[in-house]
């Protein structure tokens, strides 16, 4: 009989040294019946729960085996929401420690987690593009919503209306009727375009931002302007250099993308750049909305609710339409549709000092205090003035310019 050999087993027991993840967020949490004092971190595969008076860890969540990407506490401070790598879903009890609900019905990593203001309902979303609502007090899932052509940023419930509002990472802002369970309002406005011009050199190069995912097998689309060969191209990168010359692309998705463009030719060079959208706020009652993406500027969105004052029982009279009224009709009523529950235009936009992407947009419970800040050790704390505080502040403004003027 031959000489048996013995191979020990390793596994894993304890972590030490962890803070927090990299790929979570971190939220503050009421423990033991105080509010501002316990933060809850991801750390791999586990939650902690930091005391930040004493730097202690006072409680630690137990995970399984993925790590946690993202948390959200329950609107009455009992409950912790925590979303896995797997797609996976845990809710803890922040006074025993334990879970008791597991939600499983995303394919990819959780990226955004959101209560309604009851915390009878969970939404998810996830990097398979798909927002899922779940039923937190009978342990279900009810429905999933399908529209997001990229991972989910975050998502937000109104507070006093049945609708929510996603973004993602395809640039797209989406409005969902939750009683209905479809989109009604798609905004798109997150575009940048850097255009070049090549007087007959063998190469050009722009260098810019020019952030997206959004290119054909080559990265690019050909075209003749004025008998000059023209490139367009909407350029997958995260941030580097487009560079055009007398080649075609090898890589699409590498930092660095290539556009053909005919050698010792007068070419222009259009690189249209599509920015991620990473954060959402609602501000003034919810009747503004502030997003925040890959580049310096915040977005204002100004939302008006429409109140259908008229009564639906009347009976309507309809005119008599001819064949070419037809086509447009319903085009008409589908824009009709998308403006009975409210319209949204773009109401201007704030310049921030950072320069990096938005990481996170945070308001306070009045929604007259936002807090922004990026991949850099910025933070901006931005305040909402109303009307009478705007008028003061015009008033001095005018005064000052009428002295400087004498």
């Amino acid at each position: 009989m031959g000489l048996t050999r013995q191979y020990l087993r390793y596994a894993a027991s304890a972590i030490f040294g962890v803070v927090a993840g990299l790929k979570c967020n971190v939220c503050y949490v009421a423990l033991r019946g105080e509010k501002g004092r316990y933060v809850a971190v991801g750390a791999c595969e586990h939650v902690f729960i930091w005391d930040t008076r004493k730097g202690e860890k006072v409680l630690i969540l137990q995970g399984q085996r993925q790590e946690v990407t993202q948390l959200r506490p329950s609107p009455d401070g009992l409950a912790l929401a925590v979303g896995y790598e797997d797609g996976s879903i845990r809710i803890f009890s922040l006074l025993s420690g334990e879970s008791g609900v597991t939600f499983n019905g995303h394919k990819a990593a959780v990226t955004a987690l959101t209560y309604d203001p009851l915390g009878g309902r969970l939404v998810s979303g996830s990097k398979d593009t798909d927002v899922i609502v779940w039923d937190v007090i009978n342990e279900c899932g009810l429905y999933r919503l399908k529209g997001h052509k990229d991972a989910v940023t975050q998502a937000l419930i109104l507070s006093d209306r049945n609708l929510l509002v996603t973004s993602g990472k395809d640039t797209l802002v989406k409005w969902w009727d939750l009683d209905t369970q479809h989109c009604f309002r798609t905004m798109v406005g997150h575009r940048t375009e850097v255009r070049a011009v090549n007087n007959g050199g063998p190469c050009l190069q722009i260098t810019g931002v020019v952030l997206g995912m959004s290119c054909d097998s080559h990265g690019s689309r050909r075209g003749v302007v004025n008998g000059t060969s023209v490139a367009e191209c909407e350029a997958g990168l995260d941030g580097g250099v487009v560079v055009a010359g007398p080649f075609v692309p090898q890589d699409p998705f590498s930092t660095v993308s290539t556009v053909a463009v005919q050698p010792d030719a007068d070419a222009t060079v259009v690189c249209r750049g599509r920015h991620m959208v990473w954060g959402l706020a609602l501000l003034e009652d919810e009747r503004r909305i502030l997003t925040g993406s890959a580049d310096s500027e915040l977005r204002a969105w100004t939302v008006s609710y429409v109140r259908e004052t008229g009564d639906s029982d009347e009976p309507q009279l309809k005119k008599a339409k001819g064949p070419a009224e037809e086509a447009g009709s319903e085009e008409a009523e589908e824009e009709a549709q998308e403006e009975r529950i409210l319209t949204c235009q773009r109401y201007g936009s704030i310049m921030r000092e950072g320069r990096d992407r938005v990481v996170t947009l945070a308001v306070d419970r009045t929604r007259r205090f936002l807090a922004c800040h990026g991949m850099d050790s910025m933070l901006e704390v931005f305040c909402v003035l109303n009307k009478e505080e705007i008028a003061k502040k015009m008033e001095r403004k005018l005064k000052k310019a009428k002295k400087k003027t004498k």
